[in-house]
């Protein structure tokens, strides 16, 4: 199969979407009127993510986030788990502290029970908890098919808000966990043998990244976003187009899941991977088959993109280590070298 060339699915074809948020883009086009100006207390921040804040007035600011997802694994308990969990991230790596959350939901009308309902609220209640704030309520629509999330409220000091024109040349790179999470739950989802293999993934979906709290206030660290449906490369590309600059991508720096490559050999290959592909390969370099899928995976409930001043790496790295996080330097940000080439992949 050429993935530099585009790939067509019929509509009948595609999966349960997920609650995707507006690209830059979409979010420019929006907002192209001034829709917030000087003298609102709303503002946008967070690296090039459609994040918006209400000052308080009291030095603090206060931001919402709302996501779902459809069913991806047949546990409905650890369903409840991931999808609190991924929820929860987009506040985090936006460096907000989350203070309440509600259910979102749509429940097909009897298609599971009531007792599969529980599991997973009991699931993303005991995530919630975890880090501290109560379910406080939710809404429940009437859908053809499953899917479940949370409305996420959340407050930071705005002295540590990282924003997008803070990103300089020559910051460094960082992601905190491994791609191939959708990939892997693919495969998983087939057979025992792989759900085997793909055990130990759990900890990773279903422990919130409560680190970008703490980040936030690191003076080093430039610019927080979280990796979510676009993928590492609808990311960075994201980014790169707001600064007009390049983010050189080292791929064997990059963490993937174990089995990965064995995975995707097997072709459990997600639809929105490929639709990520199509999408933002005009912003890369030309890659080979396993490289493109893997920059292009959905990443939900994934790890921290961060860009961090150069000066400053091995503090980063050092309070990473104190907080019992992974951090992967994986590339850098310079200038570009092509017109139309916002991330390099080498």
């Amino acid at each position: 199969m050429d993935y530099n060339k585009d790939i067509k699915l019929d509509i009948s074809d595609l999966s349960v979407g997920y609650g995707i948020k507006f690209t830059m883009d979409d979010m420019e086009n929006r907002l192209r009127k001034n829709y917030f100006n000087e003298n609102d207390k709303y503002h946008r921040s967070v690296m090039s993510d459609n994040t918006a804040y209400y000052d308080l007035g009291n030095g603090q600011a206060l931001t919402n986030a709302i996501s779902y997802f459809p069913m991806l694994m047949k546990d409905f308990y650890n369903y409840g788990k991931f999808a609190a969990c991924a929820s929860l991230n987009e506040v985090y790596a936006s460096g907000y502290k989350p203070i309440s959350a509600s259910i979102i939901a749509g429940w097909p009308q009897g298609k599971y029970t009531k007792q599969e309902s529980n599991l997973i609220i009991k699931g993303a209640n005991e995530v919630c908890e975890s880090v501290g704030i109560k379910l406080i309520g939710g809404y429940n629509v009437k859908s053809d098919d499953l899917f479940f999330g949370l409305s996420v409220n959340g407050i930071i000091d705005i002295a540590s808000i990282k924003c997008n024109k803070d990103i300089v040349m020559d910051n460094d790179i960082y992601l905190t966990k491994p791609l191939g999470f959708e990939i892997a739950l693919l495969a998983m989802a087939d057979n025992e043998d792989n759900f085997k293999k793909g055990e130990g993934l759990l900890d990773y979906m279903t422990i919130p990244n409560t680190i970008g709290a703490k980040l936030s206030k690191q003076p080093y660290v430039n610019g927080m976003t979280n990796l979510s449906c676009f993928g590492l490369l609808g990311h960075l590309t994201q980014v790169a187009k707001y600064h007009n600059m390049c983010c050189e991508i080292y791929y064997q720096n990059i963490p993937k899941v174990n089995h990965l490559d064995e995975f995707i050999d097997k072709g459990f290959i997600p639809k929105e991977t490929i639709d990520n592909w199509n999408f933002y390969k005009k912003y890369t370099n030309t890659l080979g088959k396993k490289q493109a899928i893997v920059v292009s995976d959905p990443v939900n409930s994934g790890g921290i993109l961060m860009a961090v001043d150069r000066k400053h790496s091995k503090d980063f790295e050092q309070f990473c280590k104190d907080n019992n996080t992974e951090a992967y330097k994986i590339g850098r940000v310079k200038p570009k070298d092509k017109e139309n080439i916002y991330v390099n992949i080498i």
